[in-house]
């Protein structure tokens, strides 16, 4: 109610608290959400930390792929899961601030922008989305609670959580709210009350993972800018999948990310994510004071006649000097690696023949330090801006 009411001890008014920290867990009674101050406050610590981690170029340079990951699991992820076994994430109000900090750790790591795919921050690093996580950690906390005695009063409230549940369902309570994690989660195994036990939330716990699968595949199936990606073939895809026709974008840490040379490897991870300065990506949103374009207006700077994608720009384009001798010497290369990578077809065919480039495990340290010295070839050139046509 609007005002409060007084409260009276002992003749005097007691003061009224919105908020209030209990065991490191910020609660509030002014929010829908029970723990929202507490999941704002938690992202603002993993922020500070991930600025500390990445402050260490400063003294040693660029953060290997494989060091970041290290100290995301024991420095970064401690807050971004701390206390997710009382809250399961039901609302974006809860996971929204966590899961927008983890994304921008792993978006720095990488070294790329912030229109760079979700899923693929996740499936080339091997972590996985916050939802999952947290939900695998409150399926845990679930089994721990299960093989407590009755006598403990982390069993008691358990059970009441359950009768709340039997008898108003419609009322919110933690198990229900797990519930609603686990559909929301897209679980093939939900949590059911009647077989609740140990066992059973083994099987709900398995297939997490699978779910996980399906959202990967899923998210990354809509996203048509991801082209190059869907195609490459790297060692894990092809070690994962029998016959593997495309990549998988089941979460695992790739290889190419330990490439040695720190801008050889951002540049081929821009390529890949698409989150490069090329035409028909940097064209494709209204920033740095340009204007979204339609995509057969996004020309080439330096031919002004076709589209600047990637395949213009490493293997197509003729109207730039330095290009034709940067290709020339990684087409040598590449061919004193292995013969057959110029074939006719993949002569007649670019597409083809930048997808085989990318696929050879033995060429990708060439082809990184090739992508990168053609990015920037391009960055030194202002992006040409093509005339819209008047609507008619």
């Amino acid at each position: 109610p609007a005002p409060f009411p007084p409260f009276f001890l002992n003749g005097q008014p007691l003061p009224m608290c919105l908020d209030a920290a209990y065991l490191g867990a910020m609660l509030t009674s002014d929010s829908p959400d029970l723990l929202q101050p507490h999941a704002e406050s938690q992202a603002l610590k993993s922020r500070a930390v991930a600025g500390r981690i990445f402050s260490l170029r400063n003294d040693i340079g660029s953060v290997p792929v494989v060091d970041g990951i290290q100290f995301y699991k024991s420095l970064v992820d401690p807050y971004l899961s701390y206390a997710c076994e009382i809250s399961p994430d039901v609302s974006d109000a809860l996971l929204g601030p966590l899961a927008t900090a983890q994304h921008n750790y792993l978006r720095r790591l990488l070294g790329v922008n912030s229109f760079a795919p979700v899923c693929l921050l996740f499936s080339e690093t091997g972590l996985w989305p916050l939802l999952f996580r947290r939900l695998e950690l409150c399926l845990r906390y679930l089994q721990f609670l299960l093989s407590l005695g009755p006598e403990r009063p982390a069993f008691q409230a358990l059970s009441s959580s359950l009768t709340l549940w039997r008898t108003r369902p419609q009322r919110r309570g933690w198990f229900r709210d797990l519930m609603s994690m686990c559909t929301r989660a897209g679980l093939s195994v939900q949590l059911d009350v009647s077989l609740l036990s140990i066992e059973h939330i083994d099987a709900v716990r398995s297939s997490i993972r699978p779910a996980m699968r399906n959202f990967q595949g899923a998210a990354a199936a809509e996203l048509t800018k991801i082209s190059l990606m869907k195609n490459f073939l790297d060692v894990e895809s092809c070690r994962a999948i029998r016959n593997c026709q495309a990549h998988d974008f089941s979460p695992r840490l790739r290889s190419y990310l330990s490439l040695p040379d720190f801008n050889h490897r951002v540049a081929l991870t821009r390529l890949l994510f698409s989150s490069h300065s090329l035409a028909v990506e940097e064209l494709r949103y209204p920033i740095r004071g340009h204007p979204r374009l339609p995509r057969d207006l996004r020309l080439c700077r330096f031919c002004r006649s076709t589209v600047e994608t990637e395949c213009h720009a490493l293997l197509g384009c003729m109207a730039d000097d330095q290009l034709c001798l940067l290709r020339r010497d990684f087409l040598h290369a590449a061919i004193a690696v292995d013969a057959a990578i110029l074939h006719p077809f993949a002569r007649a065919n670019l597409e083809y023949l930048l997808r085989s480039l990318l696929n050879n495990e033995f060429l990708l340290p060439a082809t990184a330090s090739y992508v990168y010295s053609v990015f920037r070839r391009f960055k030194q050139v202002p992006i040409f801006l093509a005339p819209v046509p008047l609507p008619s």
